[in-house]
């Protein structure tokens, strides 16, 4: 069965979500319902084996000392009315 399912995110610089295999990112953005807090949505087949995908946030202006072959855009995203401006990567490889 195929859905899109909600996955709430940290704000911290590196973290890991599960997912069933083969998810497919959506979006990114703050919501209100969650406290302003930012949110992550993905199409998945919910009978898919899950596993765990490696995340970073980059605040805008902040130097990126990773190799940044290594990571994946996925999205931007504003925090407290654009005060803070997320950049979602994917870590692969």
């Amino acid at each position: 069965m195929v859905t899109i399912w909600k996955y709430p995110i940290s704000i911290s610089r590196n973290f890991s979500l599960q997912f069933p295999r083969e998810a497919q990112i959506l979006s990114v953005q703050s919501q209100e319902s969650n406290q302003g807090l930012p949110a992550l949505w993905a199409l998945v087949e919910t009978d898919q084996v899950q596993e765990f995908r490696q995340f970073q946030i980059f605040g805008t202006g902040i130097l990126i000392y990773d190799d940044v072959f290594k990571l994946k855009f996925i999205s931007t995203f504003q925090l407290d009315g654009g005060k803070f401006v997320g950049h979602l990567f994917e870590v692969i490889g």
